[in-house]
């Protein structure tokens, strides 16, 4: 996936979140200095990321 250029737009994506979750990443990207929506959009890529990882290399020299 491409994200650099015209070729990269964005959309409104809503979801339904608890109210304490809300706040949380609020005050946590003004922690980080981002705005609300660029710090969602690195918590969501890292979680990706995190799903596509090969499992821990540890475990399966075991």
């Amino acid at each position: 996936m491409t994200t650099s250029g015209s070729a990269y737009s964005k959309r409104q994506f809503n979801v339904q979140l608890p109210i304490e979750l809300i706040t949380q990443i609020k005050h946590a990207s003004i922690d980080e200095s981002m705005t609300l929506s660029e710090f969602v959009e690195r918590l969501l890529r890292s979680a990706l990321e995190e799903r596509t990882e090969p499992a821990d290399e540890g475990a399966a020299a075991a």
